[in-house]
């Protein structure tokens, strides 16, 4: 089984990112949150970010962004229409019907996708109440798998960020994937090790 992170290895940026700016065509009210949701990613690509930041972020997001699920379905349609291009087809070609995905994007974002068939574990958000079930992200990918998996070998692991480091871990083969672009660099054990001890 092959294991590929979604945001900057099978999708050419931060599809979540690019999501807000796109609702923020529709609602401006989001400009206000800009400077926060900048700062949350940066925390996200050092590995530090949390949950709660996240939770109390995104919550004061879907208040200003929907009002109701025909609008969002109706977004999420249109935003797939104008960002599939940016999915790295590649790298998408080489799964298989077994192979999984493990994202910290959100679950109604990454599963309207038109990689909604393929394996996808992502964010459990409950839009009623506005709040962030489970962050899949860091450990807790690691504990995704291993949940759904049990004792499943991961052959070759695709990401773009050693905040994956702990799926870097169980997998045989790592590929470090720049930008969403292209099928990866294989990265040794050494660099792992290297990572882990920073």
């Amino acid at each position: 089984m092959n294991v590929y992170d979604f945001d900057g290895t099978l999708y050419k940026g931060e599809s979540s990112l690019h999501f807000a700016c796109f609702c923020l065509l529709r609602k401006p009210k989001i400009l206000l949150f800009f400077p926060k949701i900048l700062s949350l990613y940066k925390k996200h690509k050092k590995n530090e970010l949390c949950l709660e930041e996240a939770n109390l972020l995104f919550k004061k997001l879907l208040e200003q962004t929907i009002v109701d699920d025909y609008e969002l379905e109706k977004l999420l349609q249109t935003f797939w229409r104008k960002h599939e291009k940016n999915l790295n087809w590649p790298l998408i070609d080489t799964m298989k019907e077994k192979d999984v995905i493990l994202s910290a994007g959100p679950d109604f974002l990454l599963k309207s996708s038109p990689l909604k068939d393929k394996n996808i574990f992502c964010s459990e958000i409950d839009l009623k109440n506005k709040k962030i079930l489970f962050f899949c992200y860091g450990e807790n990918k690691r504990i995704k798998f291993k949940e759904k998996y049990k004792e499943e070998r991961i052959e070759k692991f695709y990401t773009d960020s050693y905040s994956d480091l702990p799926l870097m871990n169980l997998a045989q083969e790592v590929y470090l994937v720049e930008h969403g672009v292209g099928l990866g660099k294989k990265i040794n054990q050494k660099e792992k090790e290297e990572e882990r001890c920073k």
